[in-house]
């Protein structure tokens, strides 16, 4: 007669050498739906898995939406704040040599991006030098917005161009200038701040924003963005925890604990207990996602051992 096969699965807290006296390792948790997982299992933590932005203030209508993937890997906890600087975008631009060029050089065609501003910008030789010579741009809110040489190309202010040499060279005082016209009315323009304070590039309404922050798009509506309309974009986590996911940016990609007994979240939010801090784990009997990799892995260790959670 043939025996069937049976394999045990983890006991409940099988994974423990040791933890410390009374309930010091272990905390109550709410398992994720979706979830089934078996005693021993690593966890993370879902601390950036809700993101919710309206308008906080103006006048524009346009709809916000944020992406099938909201957030990056250096999305912060708290609140991005879009200010709208501006009702119109830039769009393309046209050089000019101030006076007469003769045989100097020529400026290249402008390309400008995000951050450019609409106006005229100043593009003035400082330092003259035989077949070179290096030139200063000024913005047309009057900032600098760096420095550049002949036969280089030359990124800032939201242009990007190159100034070839000519059969006479710059003379100090030379000077191009690059004006920037409006693309369009409507669309807004936004600045991004994140929770931290970091200063983020600009945001137009109308083309999809992407970042390692957050992802979203702002559109027009009936009723333009005006400078002063202001977006809130929150940023917030539930605190449940889930099975570790090294790929992910909600914050299940950093390992927060250990499932003590195993629980069946399938189909909904389940109770469970997890050892979060203060104890001896038996390496060998921990449960890892299918495809982690091994420097995923030891990633995930060190995460552990920084929460005291030593695996042996």
């Amino acid at each position: 007669m043939t025996m069937p096969e049976i394999t045990e699965g983890r006991h409940a807290g099988e994974f423990l050498h040791s933890e410390a006296n009374g309930a010091l390792s272990r905390d109550a948790i709410v398992l994720a739906a979706g979830n089934n997982l078996a005693a021993g299992a690593v966890l993370g933590r879902l601390a950036k898995d809700t993101v919710a932005a309206a308008k906080a203030s103006g006048t524009g209508n346009g709809t916000i939406t944020m992406a099938e993937t909201p957030l990056g890997a250096a999305a912060e906890v708290g609140r991005y704040v879009l200010t709208c600087l501006s009702n119109s975008a830039a769009g393309s631009a046209t050089a000019a040599f101030v006076g007469t060029a003769g045989t100097r050089g020529t400026m290249s065609a402008v390309t400008v991006g995000t951050g450019a501003q609409v106006g005229v910008y100043k593009v003035t030789f400082i330092e003259p030098a035989e077949n070179l010579g290096a030139f200063s741009v000024e913005a047309p809110d009057g900032t600098n917005v760096g420095t550049g040489t002949v036969g280089t190309e030359f990124v800032g202010g939201g242009l990007t161009f190159t100034i070839s040499d000519g059969e006479t060279d710059f003379a100090s005082g030379d000077q191009f200038t690059v004006t920037v016209a409006e693309a369009s009315a409507g669309l807004g323009i936004f600045s991004v701040k994140s929770p931290e304070g970091l200063t983020l590039a600009n945001l137009t309404a109308g083309e999809a924003y992407t970042s390692d922050h957050i992802n979203l798009t702002v559109a027009d509506g009936s009723a333009d963005w005006v400078a002063g309309d202001i977006i809130h974009v929150d940023v917030s986590g539930s605190g449940k925890f889930t099975a570790l996911a090294p790929a992910a940016t909600n914050g299940s990609e950093i390992a927060a604990g250990i499932l003590y007994a195993g629980v069946d979240a399938s189909l909904a939010d389940a109770p469970a207990v997890a050892v979060v801090r203060c104890a001896e784990l038996n390496a060998a009997e921990l449960g890892w996602p299918d495809a982690i990799t091994d420097g995923q892995k030891a990633v995930a260790l060190a995460q552990l051992s920084a929460i005291n959670l030593i695996a042996r």
